[in-house]
Formats: structure tokens, C-alpha cells, sequence
């Protein structure tokens, strides 16, 4: 069984109890008169953010679908990654990720392969209105993997992690964590620390790499959803709900009770 098969079960067997109920665990709220505004679509009649947050995506694509202008696609871009998602990007990126990434459309999975992390915050968010396979990527969807995995004993597979504004997930460092365990069971020595590329070397040894992270969560996410007979952007929203909640404080627990 290779580290993404063992990685799929881990985080699928996390997260069953779950997956029937996502709506009482994703609570990311948004400005609902600034999206019926954008959109022209009213959420008030919608029960939870778990159900706004799904018709504001397909409402979204709709209109994606139907842009005829470059600057109309732009102004759905800005709306979703910094008004619904809260990133920082400034004019020029958001223009040229736009124009980059609206080439996506019609294509199939395969095409992850093509995708650098670098940004992945911003343009996965743009990309999951584009394509129905490509699943959000962010520092909660990676710190929920790598944690699940961690208490799952498996320490062979690191997602990168990218920058994120939950001070919660700090409270642990999960690479940290990472780090001692493979201190405890003799994949590293202290004479290791001693490599003046200690660093770099650790990272390309266990971490995924800058070309293969999104492809590789593609696929993760896709085999997860399909073994719990669910969706891939359920699984995606779970992930990124459970972060500084229950999984953070899973990991809490165990770190303080682990002998």
C-alpha cells in the first residue's frame, strides 16, 4: 500500500462520522448582501452557510459559464477569492491568474498535473468554479491531512503547508510533531541536524513537491469521496471545518496523553 493509499484510508476513516452531516460543522460565513447583490440571488431563504455557500458556488459557475468578457471573469474572481475567501491578491496577479487559469475549462483531472502550489489559496478557489474536479486547496485542507495522518501513525507523507490566518492551528505545530516522530522511530539522528541542508533535504525527502502537491490532492480527495459515497467538495469542506476544531483538538489530546 503506497503513502496516498494509506493516506485516503486514514483520512476517510477520520472523517465517516461526518460526512453524513457536514452542514452542522461548516459555519464559514459570508456577506450574504454583497454576494445576492453580486450574484442577484437572495440566500436568506437558504438554512446554513453549508447550503449558501454550495448555491453561491453554483450560482457562480452559472455566471461564470455565461461571461463574454475578460473583465466580467475578473470580477468574479476578485468577488470569490477576496470577498467570499478572504485572500489578499493584488489587480495585477488576480488578472494574470484569470487569464492563466481560464484555459482549465473543458479540461479533465489530469490536468492538475500542470499546477505549481505556489498561490494555490487564491487559484484553487477560482479553479473550483472552473473545473468540477478541482477541489480548494489552503493551510486548514493541509493541516487537517497531515494531522489525520499523524494520529493515524503514518509519518511518510507531508503536504505542503501555505500560509493561513488561523492562529489555532499554531498552537500545535504539526511539523513539529512530524519531526520527532520520525526522531523516535531512527528515520532521522541527531547528526542529521548537523547538514547544513538539513532543511531543504528534509523536505524533499517526505514533503510533497511544488509540481505534484495539487495533483496529488486531486486524486486524494476524489478516492475519499468515493469510498464514503460522497462529494468531492463535501470532503474539501469538511477538511477545512474540522481544522481548528476537532482536529486540532483531537491532536491536542493525543499529543498530551501520547507517552
Amino acid at each position: 500500500m503506497n503513502n496516498l493509499e494509506k493516506t485516503s484510508i486514514n483520512v476517510a476513516n477520520y472523517l465517516e462520522p461526518y460526512v453524513k452531516n457536514v452542514e452542522k460543522h461548516y459555519h464559514w460565513s459570508f456577506d450574504e448582501a454583497k454576494a445576492s447583490q453580486f450574484t442577484g440571488y437572495d440566500f436568506s431563504g437558504e438554512k446554513n452557510y453549508y447550503q449558501k455557500t454550495k448555491v453561491l458556488k453554483t450560482v457562480l459557475q452559472e455566471k461564470l459559464n455565461s461571461q463574454t468578457s475578460f473583465e466580467s471573469e475578473v470580477a468574479l474572481a476578485r468577488y470569490f477569492i477576496k470577498d467570499w475567501g478572504g485572500v489578499k491578491i493584488q489587480e495585477t496577479p488576480l488578472r494574470e491568474l484569470v487569464s492563466y487559469y481560464a484555459n482549465f475549462k473543458g479540461k479533465d483531472s489530469n490536468a492538475a498535473a500542470q499546477l505549481n502550489i505556489k498561490g494555490v489559496s487564491s487559484w484553487s478557489k477560482y479553479l473550483s468554479l472552473i473545473c468540477d474536479w478541482a477541489p480548494i486547496y489552503d493551510s486548514r485542507v493541509a493541516y487537517s491531512l497531515n494531522t489525520i495522518n499523524f494520529m493515524s501513525g503514518h509519518t511518510d507523507i507531508f503536504f505542503q503547508m501555505v500560509e493561513g490566518r488561523s492562529s489555532r492551528l499554531k498552537l500545535l505545530d504539526i511539523n513539529t510533531l512530524f519531526l520527532q516522530e520520525k526522531l523516535k522511530n531512527g528515520s532521522l539522528v541527531i547528526s542529521d541536524f548537523e547538514h547544513k541542508q538539513f532543511a531543504s533535504k528534509l523536505v524533499k525527502k517526505y514533503t510533497t513537491s511544488n509540481n505534484e502537491t495539487y495533483a496529488i490532492y486531486v486524486k486524494l480527495i476524489a478516492d475519499i469521496a468515493n469510498n464514503l459515497s460522497a462529494t468531492t467538495t463535501d470532503i474539501e469542506m469538511l477538511l477545512f471545518a474540522l481544522a481548528p476544531k476537532d482536529i486540532s483538538f483531537d491532536l491536542l489530546m493525543k499529543y498530551q496523553t501520547k507517552p
